[in-house]
């Protein structure tokens, strides 16, 4: 199992009109996303988390 020793994000949903808007504003974004499987998009390219960290989507 691969370790990461940085920050990710993932976003799940059931509908795939929903992860659709989800990928759809991280290309507005120009955030890189990745789907890990059919219902979960990944995050992980260190430019686009600081992105998502710079703009506030992604809070604690």
């Amino acid at each position: 199992m691969a370790e990461y020793a940085y920050v990710r994000y993932f976003f799940s949903n059931l509908s795939e009109d929903i992860r659709s808007l989800f990928c759809a504003a991280c290309e507005a974004l120009e955030v890189r996303w990745t789907l890990s499987n059919s219902r979960n998009v990944s995050v992980a390219e260190r430019t686009s988390v600081a992105r998502l960290d710079a703009i506030g989507c992604a809070k604690d």
